[in-house]
């Protein structure tokens, strides 16, 4: 009886209650998604807010020696913008592997570092392990890379390792694995980290063909990208990528677009809504003049609209879990190994609840309020 009520006075037509769970059903997954793929991206940290590259060779291939060197660039660079304004780290990058397709790219890497950029930037998330110590042959692994070479702490790095241009395939030198950094370091996720100092006290001095540059402020951002201008072309730089903006913007963002995906999607369900609701002082009215009492009214239409509200979100929940698991899928395929890029968190929770409670009180107030003021005379005088 109760149930009859609800979904023939309340929604009129079946197929009315089913687009009303499509759509609040698809409202749910919509926001999900958006907040899922926004957190990733504000999770990240450690990424430089410019880096610098030498020359590629002109056929465009990269090959193990990676960029050109940038003799002399760096110490330039620090000299021109000043300690106190940016953080400037020079260090030798060789290829090991690069993977790409139409979605996704990694580039499985290895870093000579000064051992300051160990202590300064990467001592903070260091997820397993410790970093290296001074003078030892030992390595820091981006997540990926770990994940790839199947290397945990303690493991030794077997695959050949230098500084040099060419990859010295018997000089396998046995680094081993002193430390794995976490999952939300995205930028160095396919790094091999080595000391520069300990191979060049080992073996030979090597130049730098690239550079990490982190800033303190727009105003510094705004000195080193000048100087970058003056002294460039004179370095043979190959490529300068900025990270700055959306580093800084990215905590802003995901408010933003959490915000607006809410308010579109709420915006979508409440028209709907309205349309369900209109008319409804006078399905109120036919109700009473049957002797049906106001609470009772409120009780089932309110029962009836947060059992479909609760239902609704959590179809778009389980949705959600199912597009998270194929894209998922999709770049574990792409790297060969699994990995869990995409996650659901705290926030897909909190924004699924407070749509699914705004729509509820909606409901509920609109009917307390109709139902309290509304007569079943009046209601047949209207219709």
């Amino acid at each position: 009886m109760q149930t009859k009520i609800f979904t023939r006075v309340f929604f009129g037509r079946k197929k009315f209650l089913i687009l009303f769970f499509m759509v609040f059903s698809l409202a749910v997954l919509f926001i999900n998604i958006q907040i899922m793929l926004t957190t990733n991206q504000s999770e990240q940290v450690a990424t430089p807010d410019l880096t610098v590259s030498g020359r590629i060779d002109d056929d465009g291939i990269f090959r193990y020696k990676m960029y050109n060197d940038l003799p002399g660039f760096n110490e330039d660079l620090k000299e021109q913008v000043g300690e106190e304004e940016a953080a400037v780290y020079g260090l030798v990058c060789r290829n090991l592997m690069i993977k790409n397709n139409a979605f996704n790219r990694i580039a499985y890497s290895i870093f000579g570092v000064q051992d300051s950029f160990f202590s300064t930037v990467l001592s903070k998330y260091i997820d397993k392990g410790r970093l290296p110590e001074q003078g030892k042959k030992e390595i820091v692994l981006g997540s990926l890379a770990a994940k790839f070479y199947e290397l945990s702490v303690g493991d030794k790095f077997n695959f050949p390792i230098s500084l040099n241009k060419e990859i010295e395939m018997d000089n396998k030198t046995e680094y081993v694995v002193s430390g794995i950094l976490s999952d939300n370091v995205e930028y160095f996720k396919g790094g091999v980290f080595i000391s520069k100092e300990t191979f060049e006290s080992e073996y030979n001095k090597v130049d730098e063909n690239m550079s990490l540059i982190y800033v303190s402020d727009r105003t510094s951002y705004d000195k080193v990208e000048k100087a970058l201008q003056e002294i460039s072309s004179q370095y043979g730089v190959g490529s300068i990528e900025s990270f700055y903006s959306s580093n800084r913007s990215l905590k802003q963002s995901l408010i933003l677009n959490i915000t607006t995906m809410i308010a579109i999607s709420l915006t979508f369900v409440l028209i709907l809504l309205a349309f369900l609701l209109k008319g409804i002082s006078k399905k109120i009215g036919l109700l009473k003049s049957l002797g049906i009492l106001d609470t009772y009214i409120i009780k089932i239409f309110s029962i009836g609209i947060g059992i479909v509200s609760v239902l609704s979100t959590i179809i778009g929940l389980t949705g959600t879990y199912l597009l998270m698991g194929v894209l998922n899928r999709s770049v574990s395929d792409f790297l060969g190994y699994n990995v869990e890029k995409y996650k659901i968190n705290n926030y897909v929770y909190m924004s699924s609840a407070s749509l699914c409670i705004l729509i509820f009180m909606a409901v509920f107030i609109t009917i307390a309020v109709v139902s309290r003021r509304i007569s079943p005379r009046d209601a047949m005088l209207k219709g």
